[in-house]
């Protein structure tokens, strides 16, 4: 069976490989037709995965210089601590602006979950993750873009989102109507990954716009411009969820809505992502320099309060970047009394903010300063 690529397409690889010494695209398929079996399959698309792009130039907007991916190599070990399996990494010539900073050693790895991203990634299928707020579902991808120097753009969705938030608009410019592209057509177009940010609070009209993308297909119409859209081979699509498609069921996530059976019939992998241990917490807190009495403290007011979100009790949630704004208060000489009011009261309703208070005084009201 023939594997159809675009003549756009078929171009672009051909370019790539025999500028690597490697036979085109219609070769190598001879190859894995003649193969005699599954291993001569496997050396042959080896012969593609393991291929080291020179140059290859990346589309840019108008107003900037195209960027240059100078290489791509795939690498076994060192990109993360965890055996996840070989992930692509990429060198650019010099630093994309859309490549996000990595956490470093405050970043708590989960295996299965970066193994099951970096399946989903290297087969191109949609991604979703699920869980709580403040539990790292946004966290996990960016953290993966920053080390394997992958571009990333991030919807924040809410009942206000639109298909031009997501895809563009069309304006007058000039004198002339232009269509001014939006982070999907973006990229969909430059091959960057693309995250889409609580999702079950998307409306259903902009939703439907994104089967397209979520089906795999390589060409379609822009929604917005009516223009066709050649998909990136790099482009990846990611979601995050409170939900698992079931809406609000728990009164906790005000807005979250019954998601479409069709949409989730599309996601190819599910990631659901729990809050860290309490072991975790403060090995993080720790990472990122919070003094380690301070974070063992913190891990453990955090994880009560954890307990209150999920219970319905409070509905201010508590995050690890919270945790770590407390800590680097004490650190900067701020009282604990100071730093909890600057970081979760003030934000807070007042039911809220004396709940939260009472559990974060249980761990430190012996002391008057963390």
């Amino acid at each position: 069976m023939a594997y159809e690529l675009s003549d756009m397409h078929k171009r672009v690889v051909d370019t790539i490989l025999t500028g690597s010494s490697i036979p085109s695209w219609d070769e190598l398929q001879d190859e894995i037709a003649e193969a005699r079996d599954v291993v001569e399959v496997e050396r042959v698309v080896e012969k593609i995965v393991e291929v080291e792009v020179e140059r290859i130039v990346y589309a840019a907007p108008p107003d900037k210089d195209a960027l240059v991916l100078s290489g791509r190599e795939m690498i076994d070990t060192g990109v993360f601590n965890a055996d996840i399996g070989k992930v692509e990494v990429f060198q650019w010539d010099t630093p994309h602006p859309d490549v996000p900073v990595p956490l470093g050693d405050g970043y708590v790895e989960n295996t299965l979950h970066l193994k099951a991203f970096n399946h989903a990634v290297r087969r191109r299928y949609p991604v979703q993750f699920v869980g709580p707020t403040g539990s790292g579902k946004t966290t996990l991808p960016m953290e993966y873009c920053a080390r394997t120097q992958r571009p990333l753009l991030r919807v924040s969705c809410n009942e206000e989102t639109t298909v031009q938030t997501i895809w563009g608009q069309t304006g007058l410019k000039d004198g002339a109507t232009r269509f001014d592209p939006g982070p999907m057509t973006k990229a969909l177009t430059q091959g960057h990954f693309i995250l889409i940010d609580e999702v079950d609070r998307l409306e259903s009209g902009p939703l439907y716009t994104l089967f397209p993308v979520t089906e795999g297909q390589k060409v379609f119409l822009n929604p917005v411009s009516g223009e066709t859209v050649n998909v990136h081979p790099d482009f990846r699509v990611i979601f995050t969820a409170n939900t698992a498609g079931r809406g609000d069921v728990d009164a906790l996530y005000q807005g979250a809505m019954v998601q479409s059976v069709a949409h989730l019939d599309r996601i190819g992998t599910f990631i659901e992502v729990g809050y860290l241990s309490e072991e975790q917490k403060g090995v993080a807190l720790v990472a990122k320099g919070v003094a380690p009495d301070v974070s063992a403290k913190l891990a453990e007011y955090a994880t009560t309060a954890e307990r209150s979100f999920l219970n319905g009790d409070v509905v201010t949630p508590t995050t690890l970047r919270g945790l770590y704004r407390i800590g680097q208060l004490v650190k900067d000489g701020f009282g604990y009394v100071e730093a909890f009011d600057l970081v979760v009261r003030n934000r807070a309703s007042e039911e809220d903010g004396e709940t939260l208070w009472v559990l974060f005084d249980h761990k430190f009201g012996e002391k008057e300063e963390l």
